[in-house]
């Protein structure tokens, strides 16, 4: 387990949050 893999993680789930955000804003 690395930072590397760590920060790629969250930003892959930052961007899924956000693009559920985008096509789900009731959600």
């Amino acid at each position: 387990f690395n930072a590397g893999n760590y920060n790629t993680a969250i930003s892959q789930s930052a961007s899924a949050e956000l693009i559920s955000k985008i096509l789900y804003p009731n959600r």
